[in-house]
């Protein structure tokens, strides 16, 4: 039996391999970055709070920093979270044989309906972040990418997952549905207009999870 070829996780090659067309609208995403809401005075005092210190540190987080000092507040104030249906998940290999390639990646974090207490089952969101240095080659959008693909491979539901990757404070959201890829504009979590949509777009995803 052939070993099959492990593919490069690189933008490139993962669009070219699966013949992903690389939309910047569609009818899915469109909906999703269109969300809007309100905070209360309490929720608007505490993004403000982490808004500063995201603005005046930030700089200086590592990826590690980043995720727990940034993003898993944001995740909290979203209230992304739900006992029965969505679980947030860290660190986890995601690995599947598809089209005759191997794909292997570990996940930043993931959104999934949970088994037992602390194993995902049905993946929906994954979020993979990166703080850019000299030097380095990473490819978060690549990897969430490979993960999104090993999850749709995997669900065989044909129902539409999302993602989206971090650099910095730069974030920009994904659809993966069917052999179509959209990627939204950027939203910088520097600016607070931008921060208050990505709790809203994130408050929306939990929406479209526990509507599926």
């Amino acid at each position: 039996m052939e070993t099959p070829k492990r593919l490069p996780l690189d933008t490139d090659s993962i669009l070219v391999h699966f013949d992903l067309p690389r939309l910047r609208s569609g009818v899915i995403l469109d909906d999703w970055m269109q969300a809007k809401g309100t905070l209360t005075q309490a929720e608007s005092q505490r993004l403000d709070k982490l808004h500063q210190k995201a603005v005046k540190s930030g700089d200086g987080w590592n990826e590690e920093e980043l995720k727990m000092k940034f993003i898993s507040l944001i995740f909290d104030l979203a209230d992304i979270e739900d006992d029965e249906k969505i679980m947030s998940f860290y660190e986890r290999p995601m690995t599947a044989t598809i089209e005759g390639v191997k794909i292997s990646v570990i996940c930043d974090c993931l959104l999934a309906s949970p088994v037992g207490i602390a194993t995902p089952r049905t993946p929906y969101f994954f979020l993979q972040e990166f703080k850019k240095q000299k030097g380095d080659s990473n490819d978060p959008e690549a990897q969430m990418m490979a993960a999104m693909l090993v999850a749709q491979h995997r669900n065989a539901d044909q129902k539409p997952l999302y993602g989206a990757w971090l650099v910095g404070s730069i974030w920009n959201f994904t659809v993966l549905s069917g052999n179509e890829y959209f990627v939204s504009a950027k939203l910088d979590a520097s600016d607070r207009d931008d921060l208050n949509r990505i709790v809203f777009i994130l408050r929306r995803l939990k929406e479209l999870i526990l509507n599926r």
